[in-house]
């Protein structure tokens, strides 16, 4: 078994606040709701971005100029606030490519 790696996956806990959920947590048999997700690979019906108000994508920062909440998790917020849902498939493996590249394997 591959050690647990931090995904872009997140959960409410008891407290209301977001946690990130391991990778080994979740069903590879089903689709599972979660409340957000970073954005390295999704798809997202017309109809969300049409539901929230512009802008859709906002940094949320500190007082210390330290990002508080990223954009990708902002727009999931907004969206879950007009009664959409957030949907995981773990089933598919896709690696994000920037200026490393990250792989999230079972």
């Amino acid at each position: 078994r591959l050690p647990d790696r931090k995904l872009e996956i997140y959960r409410y806990n008891s407290f209301g606040n977001m946690y990130n959920v391991q990778l080994s947590d979740l069903p590879t048999d089903k689709i599972e709701e979660i409340d957000g997700c970073g954005f390295g690979c999704l798809l997202i019906k017309r109809e969300v971005f049409e539901s929230i108000n512009y802008p859709h994508f906002e940094y949320l920062m500190n007082t210390d100029m330290t990002i508080k909440l990223s954009e990708d998790v902002d727009f999931c917020m907004k969206a879950k606030s007009v009664g959409k849902s957030i949907w995981v498939d773990a089933s598919i493996n896709c690696d994000h490519h920037g200026s490393f590249i990250y792989k999230a394997v079972q």
